[in-house]
Parts: C-alpha cells; sequence; structure tokens
C-alpha cells in the first residue's frame, strides 16, 4: 500500500468533539504507514466494537470517499 502520515493510535477515545473539525489526542507515534492503518483502527476498535455490515458500510464509504479525494486507496474495494 502506498504509505502517508498515520496516527497510529486513531481510535474513538483519542478523538475529541470540536469545531470546525475534531480534536486529535494521543499523536506521539504518527509514523509513515500503510494508507489504509488510521481507518481500520478506527472501525476495529480492541475497546468498541459494531456490527460487522455496520463497519463494512463505513468502510466502504470511507473508501468511495477516498478514492473520490485522490487518496491512494487501493482501486477495488476487496482488495
Amino acid at each position: 500500500q502506498p504509505k502517508v502520515l498515520v496516527h497510529r493510535d486513531y481510535m474513538p477515545r483519542n478523538l475529541m468533539l470540536s469545531e470546525p473539525n475534531p480534536g486529535v489526542l494521543d499523536f506521539q507515534d504518527a509514523v509513515y504507514g500503510p494508507v489504509t492503518y488510521d481507518v481500520t483502527c478506527l472501525f476495529k476498535d480492541a475497546f468498541l466494537s459494531w456490527p460487522e455490515e455496520r463497519v463494512r458500510g463505513w468502510l466502504e464509504n470511507y473508501w468511495q470517499q477516498a478514492l473520490a479525494l485522490n487518496i491512494p486507496v487501493q482501486p477495488d474495494f476487496e482488495d
């Protein structure tokens, strides 16, 4: 996968509601890593779980938006 700057601990408990954008906490381990690393951390959190169908929908929505914004995700969602 192409590498981008990743948070490495991007999960709900490290996000803070604020305007105009969310605050992101605990980013001391940020590195270059796979483009899908953070989105995977967000939806596959060790402390929270959601129904698999819902997670798949969120991931597919992310993938579609990433493609539209030229973020270098895989051309096929199933990959």
